[in-house]
């Protein structure tokens, strides 16, 4: 850990640099409070094909608790990455707290996709 922010060991390539500037929830850092959050549409093609998972995804939230940066760290296909990006880039939270500042924070996410 240096000056606060953290490394991600699996951190893909193409991560944008906004990633490696945010806070990591812990110990002096609060985490982000979720206060929108829709659940991610299935494509057209993982519907027909009654395909589904999980897709991990990395994401930053600013201290206004808007997401700024996104990265998918383990991919499902299928047009449901996608899908789960332009959800997750959506979503609104209570700002990570560190003390009595708002801080950007690195949350991991896990969108779950089942077929009923």
């Amino acid at each position: 850990m240096n000056n606060g922010t953290v490394n991600v060991e699996a951190k893909p390539p193409e991560a944008p640099p906004i990633i490696t500037q945010a806070f990591k929830p812990g110990a002096e850092v609060t985490p982000p409070i979720p206060t929108y959050k829709p659940d991610p549409r299935y494509s057209d093609k993982a519907r027909k094909a009654k395909y589904g998972g999980i897709v991990v995804l990395l994401l930053v939230v600013n201290a206004q608790g808007d997401v700024t940066g996104t990265s998918i760290l383990k991919p499902l296909g299928a047009g449901l990455d996608e899908k789960a990006l332009e959800t997750v880039r959506t979503w609104k939270f209570k700002p990570a707290m560190r003390g009595t500042d708002a801080v950007p924070v690195r949350v991991y996410v896990e969108t779950n996709f089942k077929i009923y």
